[in-house]
C-alpha cells in the first residue's frame, strides 16, 4: 500500500486528512523500532500460549466484509505477554442459520508483527 493509498483510506474511513508526506515521515520514524521488535529473540519457554480470533466487519475495496482477526500470544515465565503473530481470514458462513459458526474460505495470511 502506497502512502497515497494510505492517505485516501484514512480520509475515507475516518475523515482524517493526512498528506502522503506525513504518512511517509511517520512510517520512517517507527520502521526501525518495528524491525528491532521483529528481530528480537523470543524466550526459550512459554508455559502458556493463547490462540484466539475476533470476528470483525472490515471495509475492503469499498465493500464491508466479515473477517476473522487471529492472534497468537505467548506468556513467558515472568508473566509477560508477547504477540507472536496476527492473521486475517475471510469468513464464509456454513449455512443460512449458522450465526457465528463460520469456516475459512481462504488461507490465513499470518504475519509476525512483534
Amino acid at each position: 500500500m502506497s502512502t497515497r493509498d494510505s492517505s485516501l483510506q484514512l480520509a475515507e474511513l475516518y475523515s482524517a486528512q493526512l498528506s502522503p508526506a506525513l504518512i511517509s515521515e511517520v512510517t520512517d520514524l517507527v520502521s526501525e523500532d518495528v524491525k528491532a521488535l521483529q528481530r528480537r529473540l523470543l524466550d526459550e519457554l512459554y508455559p502458556i500460549a493463547y490462540c484466539d480470533a475476533l470476528d470483525v466487519n472490515i471495509k475492503v475495496a469499498r465493500q464491508v466484509s466479515k473477517r476473522a482477526v487471529y492472534v497468537v500470544l505467548g506468556l513467558n515465565r515472568g508473566a509477560t505477554k508477547t504477540c507472536w503473530a496476527l492473521g486475517l481470514a475471510k469468513l464464509k458462513a456454513k449455512g443460512p442459520n449458522s450465526g457465528s459458526k463460520s469456516s475459512l474460505s481462504s488461507k490465513i495470511g499470518v504475519f509476525r508483527i512483534f
